[in-house]
């Protein structure tokens, strides 16, 4: 792994390895979540008493300044960071700190607009939900054991 600062926020280089739950291996044939980049989300989500975020691009995870001012409850992605890298997000994440792994009405508002998949991590339940706005399907699964 490799870690660099970059201005405030994290960059971690993703080895990825294809994990499909086979109860929905047919839903994400043509999703490449990396156990790596979950287990990172993991981590760092952990170490924080406020919704951490970020985004995957070109294979790279970055964890961005949470910008809301209810990080306990919400996440917001500062603009400017946001569109630096648009056209090569392939996916958004983020964690809730006391809730389950379910999309808020924010969060799908936000998914409906940037048509990007989101990944939501429970610290509460040590679960993650994976949502693909485009077909509106999402499953919950979690990394027990690794």
């Amino acid at each position: 792994k490799i870690l660099e600062d970059v201005d405030t926020d994290i960059m971690i280089s993703e080895n990825t390895i294809k994990v499909y739950p086979s109860e929905v291996s047919l839903l994400l044939r043509d999703i490449n979540l990396g156990v790596n980049f979950l287990l990172n989300i993991r981590r760092i989500s952990r170490c924080c008493d406020f919704e951490i975020c970020g985004i995957i691009a070109k294979n790279k995870q970055y964890f961005l300044q949470n910008w809301a001012d209810d990080k306990l409850n919400f996440f917001k992605i500062q603009p400017s960071r946001y569109f630096s890298f648009f056209s090569e997000i392939s996916r958004v994440f983020h964690s809730h700190v006391y809730g389950p792994a379910v999309l808020s009405s924010v969060d799908l508002d936000y998914a409906a607009d940037s048509l990007l998949p989101q990944v939501i991590y429970s610290r509460k339940n040590d679960d993650f939900l994976f949502y693909n706005p485009n077909n509106e399907k999402q499953f919950i699964f979690s990394l027990k054991g690794v």
